[in-house]
This record gives C-alpha cells, structure tokens and sequence, in this order.
C-alpha cells in the first residue's frame, strides 16, 4: 500500500510504492519507499524514515516545469508591471512640478546610467556565477525603488534626479540577464527538440510580454488611472508595479543561465542556431 502522509513503512505489508515516471522521486531505498533515510532501523519493527509524499509531490511538479515556462511567465508579469508604470511616469513629474526640460533629463538617465552600467553587472553576474541570485535581487530592488519614489522621495527635480540616477544603476541589466537566458534556454531547448507550450524561440517567449503590455495591462492602466478618484490614481501604479515585480522575481530563481557550450560542446554552438533549424 502507499504511504501517506507522515505515515511510517511497516516491514511485511507489502509496502512498495509504485516507481514514477521521471525524475521527480528519489531511488528506492532499501525498505522499498521511494524516500531519504528510509533504511532498517536494527532491525525494528519500521522503516526509520516518516515519507511525506505531499513533500514528494510538490517537489515532482517544480522539476516537471520546462525553463522556457519560467521565462514566459517572468516577460508577462514584469511587463504588465512596466505597463502600469512606464508609460505615465511622466505624467506623474508633470504634476510633482518638474518643467519639461526636467522630465527630459530624468528619462534620459535610464539610456545613460545603463549603457555603463550593464555591462559591469553583466561582468559581475559571470565573475560570481550568482546569475540567479543577482536577476532576483534587481527585479526586487526595481519593485521596491519604484513604490518608493511614489510614496516617500521628495518630489522635486534634485531629488527625483539623483534618486532615479542611483536606482537605474543599481537595477541595470535585470533586461539583459532574463534576455541572455532565454536566449541560451531556447537554444537549448530547440538543439533538444524541445517543444514546450507556447513556443521554443525568443520571438515566440517576448511575445508574452508585448501581450501583457500591449492589450491587456497597459490599457488597463490608462483606464484606471482616467476614472479612480485622484487620490487612488495617484498612486496606483505605485501600489501595483511593486506586486508585479515580486511576482516576477519569483519566477527568475527558475531561468537556467547554464552556459550551452558546457553542455554540447563548442563546436555544436553553431549548429544548433536560434531557431531551431540545425542552422543548415
């Protein structure tokens, strides 16, 4: 019989649970339950191991999950957060009082600050191999700077200047890692006849987020902001960037930043080709 939760094997009731396809349940251990630790305590009366197949379950379903999805699911959420929050920044200058030659020189950082500071980040994320770590910690760090510079910068040009220079240089190339990875995943994924839903080709996975910028949460955005009273529109693209973005920075743990040379080799970089076509 299988056992359940928090339920422990006893010896001579048959209790060896069916194998798994996949990877998703470690090897049978000598009790016969697909665990860790579940070896014969002395000769006890029970296997020295409690399974939690809920555990088990959970943990099948994440290893079951194709990278590309992560990617897919990363471009839809953190573009409907840059849809709600892009587009009006400079509206919302207007009204904190900065002249147009202001907003311009504020929306210039962005361009200036990145050109720079992109490449040094790129160079920190290959020196300590924490590709994750990094994508995670600049897709929190943009959520928050953002809702903060709503809710608590001062709102007058030197400030607001000086804060977005410091921001844009801390969250540079958050764009640039998650595109090299879903450059290299669907690299790999098409030299492996990989399909997963929702297509193996970088056109076909940023197009998630040009539909969730483009028809859905970018217009919503504009509605919101046209009929909720002031005080709710002013500050809702503050309050909803932040929670796209933590949702979004849940997602990047998932990317898969593994270099394609290490697992086919150099010579087969080319050959594989980013759509998918044996690049004959």
């Amino acid at each position: 019989s299988r056992p359940g939760v928090g339920r422990e094997c006893l010896p001579g009731r048959g209790n060896t649970v069916p194998r798994v396809a996949g990877p998703a349940f470690p090897p049978e251990t000598p009790c016969g339950c697909p665990g860790r630790g579940g070896v014969w305590d002395g000769g006890a009366s029970r296997c020295s191991y409690k399974h939690d197949m809920t555990r088990f379950s959970i943990a099948a379903y994440a290893t079951q999950i194709h990278p590309l999805h992560y990617a897919k699911t990363w471009y839809f959420v953190s573009f409907a957060g840059y849809a709600c929050m892009t587009p009006y920044l400079p509206l919302f200058y207007e009204k904190w009082g900065l002249t147009r030659t202001e907003i311009g020189a504020v929306n210039a950082l962005k361009p200036l600050v990145s050109f720079v500071a992109t490449p040094a980040w790129g160079w920190v994320a290959d020196y300590t191999g924490k590709h994750n770590a990094l994508f995670f910690w600049k897709t929190v760090s943009q959520g928050l700077g953002y809702c903060a510079l709503g809710f608590f910068v001062p709102k007058h040009f030197t400030n607001v200047f000086v804060y977005i220079f410091f921001l844009e240089t801390t969250c540079a190339a958050t764009m640039t890692l998650a595109d090299a990875a879903t450059g290299t995943m669907c690299r790999r994924a098409s030299s492996k006849n990989e399909k997963p839903w929702g297509g193996n080709t970088y056109g076909e996975i940023r197009l998630w987020g040009a539909v969730s910028w483009g028809f859905l949460f970018g217009p919503a955005m504009g509605a919101a902001l046209t009929y909720l009273p002031t005080t709710l529109a002013n500050h809702a693209p503050f309050v909803v960037y932040p929670i796209f973005l933590a949702a979004s920075a849940a997602t990047t743990l998932g990317f898969d930043f593994t270099p394609f040379s290490e697992e086919f080799g150099d010579g087969d970089i080319g050959d594989a080709g980013l759509g998918g076509d044996g690049g004959d």
